[in-house]
């Protein structure tokens, strides 16, 4: 089979729709605030060219995957904000560890990660207006 007849399935949520909605979703859950802000430019490109290198031909410009991955980062965040209260109560209870860490310092982070996913979400919101969730 040869990189141009692959495609990429993802039966967690099917629909159709762009290719780097997984891509939002892992950077509101997995990357922290400060990083997602200073390298999102950078992983979108790295992105793109590992697309660019892999998929002949690729129909859509990397200001496309940007917009695309700005306009579909305020429904990935709302899978992801419902989840904090809890794990704020699992980061006091000592469920989330990590070796060498106050606790309270873990606490701040996911409390600093909620502000910047918000703050991020208002700045595309502004931008592109509410989600569209058709």
């Amino acid at each position: 089979m040869s990189p141009s007849t692959i495609c990429p399935l993802d039966i967690q949520i099917v629909h159709p729709g762009s290719p780097v909605e997984d891509l939002g979703r892992l950077m509101c859950s997995s990357v922290n605030s400060d990083v997602r802000r200073s390298h999102t430019d950078d992983i979108l490109h790295a992105y793109y060219d590992s697309l660019c290198a892999n998929f002949t031909p690729v129909p859509f410009s990397f200001d496309d995957v940007k917009s695309a991955y700005e306009q579909s980062f305020r429904v990935s965040v709302c899978m992801f904000l419902p989840m904090f209260p809890s794990a704020i109560k699992m980061v006091q209870a000592g469920v989330f560890k990590i070796p060498d860490t106050d606790p309270k310092v873990l606490h701040d982070m996911f409390l600093d990660n909620f502000k910047g996913l918000t703050e991020e979400t208002v700045r595309y919101v502004d931008k592109y207006g509410p989600a569209d969730h058709r």
